[in-house]
This record gives structure tokens, C-alpha cells and sequence, in this order.
């Protein structure tokens, strides 16, 4: 008996048996697999956004509305590292008016659990994981032309979570695109 009718190529009850046992096997694995994919958060830079042609018209910039960090002291470490970074791919700040741009940030901590890591009893289950995005908009249309942001797992004394910040903003900045040389 064959899956398919000869005469108009429709599938038979047989055919069809198959096709059905073929998509429960895999929606079964499927399912089977999802818990783990859940359990490998992906850290590092995601790109959502970059207008290469609109960002080479961008010379200056300036502050727009962002969620900072709670703590100034990892706000102002971040603003300064985003600075620095906007400074080497070729925009100005402005301090007064409004730039061609408008730079944002927003950063987020949030406890990721690793199930198969067993907690101490009085300890607290997971580790702090920071996100951070990067935004920069056309001032005039206020469309998104570079969005970016970085996942990681923070495992550092605070002492040294300046230069962790400042790895995080210059990996997400690599990803802006540089003006060509003249």
C-alpha cells in the first residue's frame, strides 16, 4: 500500500496515519527538548537594530530618556563608557539643544538558576546576571537606527565592575558601524 494515490496524488488513510504518528513523534521531542534549551540562557551581544546608511549621517549626539542603573556610581561608569565609545566611532556630544542623535540606556540585574547547581541551604539559588541595551535615535524622526544590548553573568567584586562595564559597552559598540576613512 503507498502513502500517496497514484491517480491524484491525495494522500490515502494509511498516508495519512503516517503523517500524523510523524508530527506527534515531533511535537513529543519537542517537548522533551524545550526544558533544556531553557536551561542555556544565551549571554553576550544581540544586535536588533543597525541603519547603516542613517547612522553615517549622525555627527553629534546628545542624552535622551533613559532607565539608569539605580546605583550613580555603575550609572556614571556606564555613561562614561558609552561616551567614550560614541566619541571613537566619530560623534560629539552636544550639552545644549538636541544632537542629530538621541543616546539612551537601560539596564536591567536579574537572577538567573542553574537547576542542576545545588544551592547551599541558606543560600540564595542562581546568580546575578546585568543587562544592558544601547539606543540611538534620529533626533528629528525619533526612528531607532542602532539598538543593542549585552546579557552577563556578573561574578566580579565590585571594585572591579568599571572595567567589566566598559568590556560590555565597547563589545555592544563594535557592532556600530565605523565612518569610512577619507
Amino acid at each position: 500500500m503507498t502513502p500517496v494515490s497514484p491517480a491524484d496524488g491525495r494522500l490515502t488513510r494509511a498516508g495519512r496515519r503516517v503523517l500524523i504518528r510523524a508530527a506527534a513523534t515531533l511535537v513529543v521531542l519537542g517537548l522533551a527538548l524545550a526544558p533544556l534549551a531553557a536551561e542555556t540562557p544565551e549571554y553576550g551581544v544581540t544586535v536588533k537594530v543597525v541603519k547603516k546608511k542613517e547612522l553615517a549621517g549622525l555627527k553629534t549626539y546628545s542624552w535622551g530618556v533613559s532607565h539608569a542603573a539605580i546605583d550613580k556610581t555603575v550609572d556614571r561608569q556606564i555613561v562614561e563608557a558609552i561616551e567614550r565609545e560614541l566619541t571613537a566611532v566619530g560623534l560629539t556630544k552636544v550639552t545644549q539643544g538636541s544632537g542629530d542623535a538621541l543616546v539612551s540606556y537601560h539596564t536591567i540585574v536579574r537572577r538567573d538558576v542553574d537547576s542542576k547547581t545545588e544551592t547551599p541551604k541558606d543560600g540564595v539559588p542562581g546568580y546575578l546576571v546585568g543587562v544592558i541595551g544601547i539606543e540611538v535615535r534620529g533626533a528629528s524622526s525619533k526612528d531607532v537606527l542602532f539598538n543593542v544590548r549585552v546579557d552577563k553573568p556578573i561574578d566580579v567584586d565590585r571594585s572591579q565592575l568599571g572595567p567589566v562595564l566598559d568590556q560590555a559597552v565597547k563589545a555592544m559598540m563594535s557592532h556600530y558601524p565605523h565612518a569610512a576613512a577619507p
